[in-house]
């Protein structure tokens, strides 16, 4: 495996990074290789890292948030991506990006209902956010 030139240098550059060894430094560094993995259009391996990231800081909403918006990549995992997306929107409910990465899973999966109150509710909290306009229009929320 190490006669292969890109698994050489993975090797070696995993050989210089330092090794994790509290919770939280594991979890950033998972979330990091996470970010790298999805660059590369490794979808899964992101999960997984996100997985861990989320196993580890589990008070890290901003890792919940990336794990619900890397699960709704993967339509198998639209149901959990939905529930992670609705965790973080309710720990953290002045969190516009919450509420629109779940209106916009739950408008794919054909939720109109509730996607149409987590546009609302993002809309309360970033009414000026292009993307958030467009998708009510799509869900035919009014503007209030």
């Amino acid at each position: 495996a190490l006669a292969n030139p890109k698994s050489r240098q993975e090797y070696d550059a995993s050989r210089d990074r330092p090794v994790p060894r509290t919770a939280e430094e594991i979890a950033t560094d998972a979330y990091e290789r996470s970010q790298a993995a999805l660059e590369g259009g490794q979808v899964d391996e992101a999960v997984t890292l996100l997985r861990t990231a989320v196993h580890h800081a589990p008070g890290q909403l901003a890792y919940q948030l990336a794990l619900g918006r890397t699960l709704a990549r993967v339509p198998q995992a639209a149901r959990e991506a939905v529930q992670v997306l609705e965790r973080v929107a309710q720990l953290e409910p002045r969190n516009a990006a919450a509420h629109a990465e779940l209106a916009t899973v739950l408008a794919r999966q054909g939720l109109k209902l509730r996607a149409q109150k987590a546009v609302e509710a993002a809309l309360r909290l970033a009414p000026r956010d292009a993307r958030l306009v467009k998708l009510a229009a799509e869900l035919g929320v009014e503007k209030r």
